[in-house]
């Protein structure tokens, strides 16, 4: 039997601040909408963010069991976080993008490439002009000002983040994350090491890169990772071989024989 993994969200403060949130909770039936969205969250937590059931892609209709809504405010929910990227649909399956940012462990996500959530999100953005597939009692409870005020304001920091480098990212991330100084200062001299060489990383893979350190640093101590990062650095390597941290690692000799052993054993 596996170990059992536990999973949990990390909602941050100003959370209920979100312009995105905020849009949600103006739109009829908004209250709702939001507890639906943390609903999906907790439903993607053990599957890297996708929404599915034994293998099976969730469906409106399953949403609408699992979290107990009514089957429309399913759709229109769906439609809205599709509009503000909180809900992605890849191959038929619903993924839950910020997943990574409120999960406490290393996911699927730390890993994907979202190339297109941006450009999607953006081009969706120019395009709102009122609160999407709902009739016009959505304009009594929702101001063409506060859309373009918050509209406006999702643009500026969108710009702001396309115009960070890589230590610029890093410092914004930092305080969001429990890092000893010593793990922060070598985190931030191997993105430097990374910058000059022309292979920086985007806000994905920064947070990729941190939670695999606190990981490391959390089974072999901050010593080893900071003296790993050290020598990847010296060595001109492109990335942090993490297998040199496992102590007395077998040789590929040892391996196959060991392959040898097992198969004269049968």
């Amino acid at each position: 039997m596996g170990t059992k993994r536990y999973f949990w969200l990390k909602l941050m403060g100003d959370f209920f601040d979100r312009t995105e949130i905020r849009l949600i909770e103006k739109a009829p039936h908004g209250k709702e909408l939001v507890l639906l969205y943390l609903k999906l969250l907790c439903k993607s937590l053990g599957t890297d963010g996708a929404l599915v059931f034994n293998g099976k892609p969730y469906t409106d209709e399953i949403i609408s069991l699992a979290t107990d809504t009514d089957l429309e405010t399913v759709k229109s929910g769906i439609s809205l976080f599709e509009q503000y990227g909180l809900i992605e649909r890849r191959d038929n399956t619903f993924y839950m993008p910020q997943i990574m940012d409120l999960v406490a462990s290393e996911t699927y996500w730390a890993q994907a490439k979202r190339r297109e959530r941006e450009k999607k999100v953006s081009q969706e953005l120019d395009n709102v002009q009122e609160c999407p597939n709902v009739s016009n009692e959505c304009q009594d409870n929702v101001s063409r000002e506060d859309i373009e005020k918050d509209t406006e304001k999702i643009k500026t920091e969108k710009k702001k983040k396309k115009e960070e480098n890589t230590l610029q990212i890093f410092e914004r991330l930092r305080p969001n994350y429990p890092l000893s100084d010593m793990l922060s200062e070598k985190l931030y001299e191997w993105l430097k090491y990374k910058a000059e060489r022309k292979e920086s990383y985007k806000e994905t893979g920064i947070k990729s890169l941190i939670s695999q350190v606190r990981k490391q640093a959390d089974q072999y101590g901050d010593e080893k990772v900071c003296d790993l990062i050290d020598e990847c650095m010296a060595n001109g390597w492109k990335g942090i071989i993490w297998d040199k941290l496992i102590p007395n690692p077998p040789t590929k000799t040892e391996l196959l024989m060991k392959r040898v052993s097992n198969v004269d054993e049968w």
